[in-house]
C-alpha cells in the first residue's frame, strides 16, 4: 500500500469516529491494460465528469461539505491541484491539505466542525 493511501485510510477512520462521512474521489486510480486502453478509460472518465486535480476526499457532515487533499510529508500540491483549491475556496467551499490525522483534527476545528 502506498504511504498516501495508508494515510488516507487513517483519515477516513478518524472522520468515521467523528460521525462524518468521507468519500474518496478516485482521480488517481491506476487503469488496467496497455497505454491505448488506459487512454480510452481516462478519456471516458473525463467525459463522465472526472476532474483531474480534484481533492482526494469529500467530507460530509451536518455542517455541510468539505474537501481534503491528502499529501504525505515531502509531497506538495501540483499546479492543477492549486488551481482547483483556489476555485473551490473562491466559491466559499471548505478546503484543506492534510498530511496527518492531527491535521484533520485541526482542519475540522478551523471549519467549526469539532
Amino acid at each position: 500500500m502506498r504511504a498516501e493511501t495508508g494515510l488516507q485510510v487513517d483519515i477516513l477512520a478518524e472522520l468515521d469516529k467523528r460521525g462524518l462521512w468521507g468519500v474518496h474521489v478516485p482521480n488517481g486510480a491506476v487503469f488496467a491494460g496497455d497505454a491505448r486502453q488506459r487512454a480510452i478509460q481516462s478519456n471516458s472518465l473525463k467525459r463522465a465528469g472526472m476532474r483531474p486535480g480534484f481533492p482526494d476526499l469529500l467530507v460530509y457532515g451536518p455542517q455541510g461539505v468539505g474537501h481534503i487533499e491528502v499529501k504525505i510529508e515531502g509531497e506538495y500540491a501540483t499546479d492543477l491541484q492549486m488551481e482547483i483549491e483556489h476555485k473551490l475556496t473562491g466559491w466559499g467551499q471548505r478546503y484543506a491539505v492534510c498530511r496527518s490525522v492531527a491535521d484533520v483534527a485541526e482542519t475540522l476545528e478551523d471549519w467549526g466542525w469539532s
